[in-house]
């Protein structure tokens, strides 16, 4: 019987130890509710002047400490709206919500110029990605 109970014990815990969880994103939350993400490859953390700067293999985001609500890792990109400021100055790529390349904005263009059909997409620019529905 004990050696059973011993077995047994081994063997859940192989089994535990088999199943991994992969959180392909650093989700940062600010004080005023906005979310934005990050890829979690490569992750860089640096503080300065009262910022923090977060860099991955891909791709870069600045975040006022004072700002800062909270950070974790997570399985999907955030569901934001922080790229407003950024879709007058810079070129935003569209992908579907399975990874497939739509096209990229020019600075100043719509995304839904670019999309074929309304639907949630995923755009990126340099300081983060977003999930976003856009309507045709």
């Amino acid at each position: 019987m004990r050696k059973l109970l011993l077995l047994l014990t081994v063997a859940s815990g192989i089994l535990t130890t088999g199943a991994t969880v992969s959180y392909p994103y650093m989700l940062i939350r600010q004080h005023d509710g906005t979310e934005r993400s990050i890829s979690s490859e490569g992750l860089r953390f640096t503080v300065n002047n009262g910022q923090l700067s977060v860099t991955s293999a891909t791709e870069s985001l600045t975040v006022e400490l004072s700002e800062l609500a909270s950070m974790a890792f997570s399985a999907e990109p955030a569901y934001i709206d922080s790229m407003e400021a950024d879709r007058d100055t810079t070129s935003i790529e569209i992908f579907t919500v399975d990874g497939l390349y739509v096209g990229r904005t020019e600075p100043g263009q719509q995304a839904g110029d670019i999309v074929p059909a309304t639907g949630i997409y995923i755009l990126k620019s340099n300081n983060g990605s977003e999930k976003t529905l856009i309507t045709k």
